[in-house]
């Protein structure tokens, strides 16, 4: 049984003023208590499949002006501000406990469970500016100052419950929930497209993801064959699981600025809309595999494996939105306009045929539906030689069948865009192993695999690019991404918890994925393409030693006596590291990415270089530890460029980090982190110019823990 409470203050946002939005009462939880969901009306014409109109002879089932009245006043209710309040700290909470009793000889049955609740913070503000190529080089189109609060909202829970029969037969039984709720209100000031603007944008998503399984293992000894002695294995799993992000209550608006620092409420297309998405997919999948372990005389043995597996998927998703539009005289009212309060301009008194009347925005591809049935079966065979050497050999036939349906609310009668992928691949593997000596080893491998797009990328349907804060379409044409994996690693064991390692890596892509901007428009656009062919390799180092060897160092070598050294006992301090060097190269079809900047170049989103460093310390007795931990990448590329405009680069970030953990008597520990030590500026960049740029901030984290068992 263990407790953990902890808190953590971070620079420039706890103790702060931060944006916040009205809110629910349940929000702590992570879950919204209804304040945000889809007002009846319209969630029954979502239901009913209806796209919102006012009733006429042509359009029966629409409503009355007095019902759009009505559903447009309950939409709105003043909740459209964002304000200012005081951040609190940080803070988390989990729990875990679990048992075992025997029974008899043979049985035995346990259990094992776990809670965790920890909600964060994070202000910050950001420079984002948009650049367009010109004939005299980049050209400055928006520049925006961006201040935001995030607020992330983490639970988990966890249980598994489980019986053993003897050493020869187990079965599991697990339910796992996870969720991460992301609430951010932001307001960005400055100028966009030659319009001086404050934009504001508040957020609440849930992402959840609930699973059950069931598993067995079993063993039958009185089935060993070929003279193994170990017993021939079959193993089982089923799993179910519900994953949904439900978005409700999203709402943007925008005012424009006069030269005289005057703020008036835009009447534009895209002055305001509020947007309810919702999405869910269940899957269920199960597996089965039977090992046959053999043995032919002595030093030659091995295990026959065979798999199959079948995964369901099905995912329905909807977004529907909404703008008030301009309908009557009082909406152009400049004395109404120029209110700072959103909620004073929208509200029963104003929302009517006399001023604004609720509009929906739908777009034709805001709602898919979506399935995937994937067979699989395929054979493994490990070989062990004479003590000395090690073969795994694999193929895996995998049958998939993936069809996604984007189709209008707005327009029922227009024919559904389909995606539909349809293929068969067999996908080998081969991996070889040679113990050179008792501390060195030479690993190689070979192996095929496949990267599907999902559901969302074969999809016309729109989403925000996580990363960039892009608007993103998928491709109904997108062809699944094979690769072929090639790999060598040679290993050096000092003793048994100290290794260094070198490895070299090379992955070859067919029909790669890509993010790529969409060529001319007004605002940023996102889509996904199939590149020619891609390559990525490169040389990984790593390794981990103690370092009790500077003990005799510091006692001969006078300037380590200098810095003290010698009063170190370096038996208890410990080194690690990782250096990886990456060249990767990308060939984009010119028929469909003609307009990208550059048509061959590094791939997006890979570092050429990635260093991670770690010394650690732990006392004599264990009752100490603590770990410094440094962390940098190359620089990568984020957004491709298109139409001459260079392409987007996020700049190297030192990330610096310490850890430090000290036992209270036998049942209580006290753990200390401090995080981001250096607090870099996070620094993204187009050509010289800079696009974002934005400090994380440091965070300073503290815990207890009980543990009485």
């Amino acid at each position: 049984f263990k407790v953990s409470v902890g808190s953590a203050w971070i620079d420039g946002t706890t103790g702060k003023q931060g944006l916040r939005e009205f809110g629910s009462g349940s929000d702590v939880s992570g879950y919204d208590d209804g304040s945000r969901a889809l007002p009846g009306t319209l969630d029954d014409l979502r239901r009913r499949g209806i796209f919102l109109r006012q009733r006429s002879p042509a359009n029966p089932n629409g409503l009355t002006p007095a019902e759009l009245e009505t559903v447009g006043e309950e939409l709105a209710s003043g909740r459209y501000d964002i304000d200012q309040r005081r951040i609190g700290p940080d803070t988390n909470l989990a729990i875990a406990g679990g048992n075992s009793w025997q029974f008899g000889k043979q049985w035995r049955v346990g259990f094992l469970a776990s809670f965790r609740h920890s909600q964060t913070w994070d202000t910050s503000d950001e420079v984002r500016r948009v650049f367009q190529a010109t004939g005299s080089g980049l050209a400055l189109r928006d520049d925006l100052q961006l201040t935001r609060t995030e607020r992330e909202i983490d639970t988990s829970g966890f249980a598994v419950a489980g019986i053993d029969y003897g050493d020869d037969h187990k079965l599991r039984f697990t339910d796992m929930i996870v969720r991460q709720t992301q609430n951010e209100a932001r307001i960005s000031t400055g100028e966009q497209a030659n319009q001086a603007v404050q934009v504001s944008r508040i957020e609440w998503i849930e992402n959840e993801l609930k699973t059950r399984q069931a598993s067995g293992e079993h063993h039958f000894p009185m089935l060993a064959v070929l003279g193994s002695e170990q017993a021939p294995q079959l193993d089982w799993l089923y799993t179910t699981a519900l994953a949904g992000r439900y978005a409700p209550f999203t709402r943007e608006y925008r005012y424009d600025v006069s030269d005289d620092g005057s703020a008036v409420f835009s009447l534009g297309n895209d002055s305001n809309t509020t947007t309810f998405a919702d999405l869910n997919d269940h899957s269920r999948s199960w597996d089965v595999g039977l090992h046959l372990p053999f043995a032919l005389g002595e030093g030659f043995s091995g295990t026959l494996g065979a798999q199959v597996s079948r995964l369901n998927r099905d995912r329905d998703s909807y977004v529907r939105r909404f703008f008030f539009a301009p309908s009557g005289p009082l909406a152009r009212d400049p004395d109404l306009l120029e209110l700072p309060s959103l909620d004073d301009i929208l509200n029963p008194d104003t929302i009517g045929a006399n001023g604004f009347r609720l509009t929906e925005i739908t777009q034709p591809s805001d709602t898919y539906l979506a399935n995937q049935t994937l067979d699989a079966d395929g054979f493994t065979l490990d070989l062990s030689l004479w003590h000395t050497v090690n073969l795994n050999l694999g193929l895996r036939h995998e049958s998939n069948v993936q069809q996604v349906t984007t189709f209008s609310v707005l327009r029922p009668t227009d024919p559904p865009v389909v995606a539909l992928l349809d293929t068969s691949d067999d996908l080998p593997s081969l991996a070889a192993t040679w113990l050179i000596d008792e501390q060195q080893q030479l690993r190689l491998a070979y192996s095929e695999t496949l990267s599907r797009p999902d559901f969302r990328e074969l999809s016309a349907s729109t989403f925000i690019d996580p990363l960039l804060d892009i608007v993103t379409f998928g491709n109904p044409d997108l062809q699944p991404t094979s690769i072929r994996h090639y790999d060598a690693r040679w290993e050096y064991y000092f003793s048994p918890t100290e290794s260094v390692s070198l490895a070299l890596f090379r992955k070859e892509f067919s029909n790669p994925i890509e993010k790529q901007l969409v060529p001319g428009g007004g605002s940023l656009l996102l889509t996904l393409e199939n590149a020619l062919g891609a390559t990525n390799q490169g040389v990984e180092v790593d390794g981990y030693k103690q370092l009790g060897f500077l003990n005799a160092w510091a006692e001969r070598w006078t300037p380590l006596h200098w810095l003290g050294m010698q009063h170190v006992d370096w038996a208890n301090w410990n080194l690690s590291a990782n250096y990886a060097y990456i060249e990767s190269d990308i060939q984009l079809d010119p028929a469909k990415s003609g307009f990208n900047t550059n048509l061959s170049r590094a791939l997006e989103g890979q570092s050429p270089y990635v260093l991670n460093l770690q010394l650690g310390y732990q006392s004599p007795d264990g009752r100490r530890e603590a770990n410094l931990l440094y962390n940098v990448s190359g620089a990568r590329i984020v957004q491709v460029g298109v139409d001459g405009q260079p392409d987007v680069f996020e700049q190297p970030f030192d990330q610096l980090d310490f850890t430090f953990k000290q036992k209270l008597g036998e049942d209580w520990a006290l753990r200390l982190k401090l995080r981001n030590l250096l607090d870099p500026k996070v620094l993204f960049t187009q050509g010289g110019e800079t696009t974002r740029a934005f400090r994380k901030g440091r965070e300073f984290a503290i815990s207890l823990e009980w543990s009485p068992f």
